[in-house]
């Protein structure tokens, strides 16, 4: 099974969090915190999440994502979901989408050779 993969600094994990909460179909608990940890030969530590095998919904949105579309979406989410909470810009989208690595299908090794990151396990 494929999985969506995606990738943030870990300096923004602040933003990727509020985003990624829309992004949890199931209770919006699931954010980058929970993900993997990775580093950059830069020293520039990187926070991945990841969605094993995603539904069909979710790849068509990552597919044809565009920062006024997520924030459309992420609005949506925050509206029926947590309405008196802030709702992530469409500043926060648009660097969310600048900032981040997003792929479908491709296998963790591959893509963290293709972008220089190794896993580590140290706590932010």
């Amino acid at each position: 099974m494929s999985a969506l993969i995606v990738i943030i600094p870990a300096a923004h994990r602040a933003r990727g969090n509020a985003i990624a909460r829309a992004l949890d179909i199931d209770d919006g608990s699931r954010t980058f915190d929970d993900g993997v940890r990775l580093a950059a030969p830069t020293g520039d530590l990187y926070l991945a999440a990841h969605v094993q095998s995603p539904s069909a919904h979710l790849v068509d949105l990552f597919e044809a994502l565009t920062p006024a579309l997520l924030h459309r979406f992420v609005r949506a989410e925050y509206a029926r979901r947590w309405p008196h909470a802030v709702v992530p810009s469409t500043t926060d989208c648009e660097l969310f989408l600048a900032d981040s690595i997003i792929e479908y299908g491709t296998p963790w090794s591959e893509l963290l050779a293709a972008h220089s990151l190794t896993r580590i396990n140290e706590e932010l």
